[in-house]
């Protein structure tokens, strides 16, 4: 009797299971979450637009002050050496791409670069020294570095190292900054033009910063887009090259390059300068003949 009596329980328990369901409202079927979309490296990377980005860097807005009017032949102008000398040496070797021309790994031997190592979570500054490509492909204005590898060079005494360390790297495989042109840029309104530099940055670089990069079908002010760092300032400011950049040497600044009031100004304009000057020391001698094979540059 006992055994009966449980099951009549069941059987009434089931049926008023049966009642609740059919009195709640419907369950609504959990839509999937949307299918993340791909992440196209070529499209995130700046170093495979360094071409791009260098001739747009070295381009005259026109919001650039513009440069002094001419002197009267009451005689000749005061003439600003230092001015003159950096502007002939930068126009002797420019070492970025000209407008026009197919970009290789050979525009970036000289340029600084930023390595982080996610061993001790940190940027190891250095430089390109030299280039080689890996296999047989011709360098292309979709993807310059195609195959391209790079020898940096990390000095001692710098980021705890206490010995020289050169080391072949594939930037693409690698989150890196690497350093471009030198420019005066314009942060924001109200502050003056200061003197910078581009930074183009690799793939793994621009998706660890939390960027989507431009979108698939860019606009012009996304694909001249970049980095700059101000020289004596350790911010990073993203910046569109066309209107908020010019060359370091461009007549329109003639005038700043000897200016002396400003002590932070006249820092920044050393610092770019010397960088300047390093980066065209080291294509001249990239470009020396080797005597020896087994010479490492």
């Amino acid at each position: 009797g006992g055994s009966a009596a449980f099951r009549a329980h069941l059987l009434r328990a089931a049926a008023k299971d049966r009642q609740d369901d059919a009195a709640s409202p419907p369950r609504r079927r959990r839509r999937a979450p949307p299918a993340e979309p791909e992440i196209d490296p070529a499209r995130l990377s700046e170093l495979r637009r360094f071409g791009a980005l260098h001739v747009a860097s070295l381009s005259n807005p026109p919001e650039t002050p513009r440069p002094p009017p001419p002197q009267e032949e009451h005689g000749p102008p005061p003439s600003n050496l230092a001015a003159d000398v950096f502007q002939a040496a930068v126009r002797a070797d420019a070492g970025g791409p000209h407008p026009g021309a197919v970009p290789d790994g050979s525009h970036l031997v000289g340029r600084p670069v930023l390595l982080y190592c996610d061993v001790d979570n940190y940027y190891h500054r250095g430089r390109l020294v030299d280039w080689r490509t890996r296999r047989r492909s011709a360098a292309s204005p979709e993807d310059p570095l195609e195959g391209a590898e790079f020898l940096a060079r990390f000095r001692a005494g710098l980021d705890g190292r206490k010995v020289p360390v050169h080391q072949w790297i594939v930037p693409e495989e690698h989150a890196v900054a690497v350093g471009l042109s030198v420019v005066w840029a314009k942060e924001r309104k109200g502050r003056p033009w200061w003197p910078g530099q581009v930074l183009v940055r690799s793939a793994l670089e621009v998706l660890s910063a939390g960027e989507k990069g431009p979108s698939a079908a860019p606009t012009a002010a996304e694909r001249h887009r970049a980095l700059v760092c101000l020289f004596g300032d350790d911010a990073r400011h993203l910046l569109d090259l066309r209107s908020h950049a010019a060359d370091l040497f461009s007549p329109a600044f003639r005038d700043h390059m000897g200016r002396t009031g400003d002590r932070a100004q006249a820092v920044a304009v050393a610092m770019a300068v010397a960088e300047n000057e390093e980066q065209r020391r080291l294509r001249a001698w990239y470009k020396l003949p080797l005597q020896d094979a087994a010479h490492v540059r």
